[in-house]
């Protein structure tokens, strides 16, 4: 790695690395409390992102095809929160919680 222009091509992919990791997992959510309360048993994975839009995190079982999906997001009262959303396997929410973080 003795040429200038390679260290550069080298210095630009670790950069696009490093950035496309840090938009994996997100913020808080944009959407509100009252908005998450809407998120029920039913929905598909469509509908929650039209309420609460791209999740905090995603985690999925390749065995089981199930996928959960987080938000983090301050509540009513001013305290740190995470709602938690369970699809089955065919995308549609098996079940929602909020819970306090701290």
């Amino acid at each position: 790695m003795n040429s200038p222009l390679l260290k550069s091509f080298a210095a630009a992919g670790l950069a696009l690395a490093l950035g496309a990791c840090a938009s994996i997992t997100g913020g808080q959510t944009r959407a509100t409390s009252y908005e998450l309360e809407a998120i029920h048993a039913g929905l598909t994975q469509d509908e929650v992102r039209r309420i609460a839009g791209t999740p905090s995190n995603y985690t999925s079982s390749p065995r089981t095809g199930q996928t959960e999906w987080s938000y983090s997001f301050t509540d009513e009262w001013g305290y740190q929160s995470e709602f938690t959303v369970d699809f089955d396997a065919s995308g549609i929410v098996a079940e929602a919680l909020a819970d306090r973080t701290h």
